[in-house]
Parts: C-alpha cells; structure tokens; sequence
C-alpha cells in the first residue's frame, strides 16, 4: 500500500512559520510544507529520530495554535510531524485554516464529520 493511501486526511499545501521544540529542549523555528488534520509536514529536523515528543506553535492568522506531536518520519523531504494532542480551540482553529486553503474544501469538511464520534 502507498504512503498516499495510508494517509487518514487529506493534506493541504500550506506556508507557515512553525516553532518546534522537544524535549531535550532543542527548538526549531522552520516553515509548513503541508497540514492536515492529524499532522504537518515541515521543513527541517533531518537529525530527528522517529517518536521523538515535541510541543508544536503553528502561527497562522496572526495567532499560535499550540498542541502536542511527535516525529512520525524523517527523509530528504523534511519531518513529518503527527499530532498527538491539541484542544477544541486550536482543533477548530486548524479546521479553518484548512478548509480556507484546501483545494477541495468538501473533501476536507467529510473529513471533519467522519472523524467525530459516533453516538453511543
């Protein structure tokens, strides 16, 4: 199976500043390559090692979203940062800023719909 198939949400090219820091206390400050729902890809972190817990500022629109991540891959490409924990503030926070730049912004929406949970 590809990458591209394994991939829960669709990702949305996207140019961001983005402050990384982990917990060895290194910080990163690198731009978005693409964002989706559970995770972004940036710039920079080659030396990074897959797991590796982060805490993630995401500026967009003149605000900081802040949430949690941790390295999910590392290649020629950049880092692959996957999201790990974030509040409903910066979760719909980041559901706009997707929807105002995905190029199929109701692909992007039945994302958001199938990942709420289902009654109980």
């Amino acid at each position: 199976m590809s990458v591209e198939n394994k991939r829960r949400h669709t990702r949305v090219p996207i140019t961001a500043r983005v402050d990384i820091q982990f917990e060895d206390d290194e910080r990163l400050c690198c731009e978005t390559r693409d964002l989706c729902l559970s995770g972004m890809l940036v710039c920079s972190g080659q030396h990074r090692t897959k797991g590796d817990p982060c805490q993630i500022t995401f500026i967009t629109r003149n605000r900081p979203l802040r949430l949690r991540g941790e390295v999910a891959r590392v290649d020629g490409g950049g880092m692959a940062l996957l999201f790990t924990d974030m509040n409903l503030r910066t979760y719909t926070s980041l559901q706009e800023v997707l929807l105002d730049n995905a190029e199929n912004p109701f692909a992007v929406a039945e994302e958001f719909i199938d990942s709420l949970p289902a009654d109980q």
